[in-house]
Parts: structure tokens; C-alpha cells; sequence
């Protein structure tokens, strides 16, 4: 069962903590778009360097 995208967002909040809205956009093969409302939020995602080197949804997904 794919994970749904609300949920990604919402794991990214819990991250990030944007101080603005952001938006998730789903491209192709499970690729997505953020944008963020925020210059500010856009520098400090950046500036935390590569996200997750050993990223695994399985293991925040949904029962």
C-alpha cells in the first residue's frame, strides 16, 4: 500500500517545523515537489544538508 501524501507532509512538519505553509506536489515515481511559502523555511531545509540518508517510509507508514 503506497503512502498517502498527507502523510509525507505531515512528517515533513514534524522535521522541518516550516514557520509558513508548504505544499507537496506528486510528480512521477514517488518523486514529489515541495514548495514553500517561505524563503526563510526554503534556506534552513537546505541548510540541514541531505535528508535522511537512511530514509525508509515503511517505517512511519500507516497500519
Amino acid at each position: 500500500m503506497p503512502i498517502k501524501l498527507d502523510e509525507i507532509q505531515a512528517h515533513l512538519q514534524k522535521v522541518w517545523h516550516p514557520s509558513s505553509a508548504s505544499h507537496l506536489i506528486p510528480l512521477a515515481r514517488g518523486f514529489f515537489y515541495i514548495h514553500f511559502n517561505d524563503e526563510n523555511d526554503i534556506r534552513k531545509v537546505w541548510g540541514r544538508g541531505t535528508c535522511m540518508p537512511f530514509f525508509s517510509p515503511i517505517g512511519w507508514k500507516s497500519a
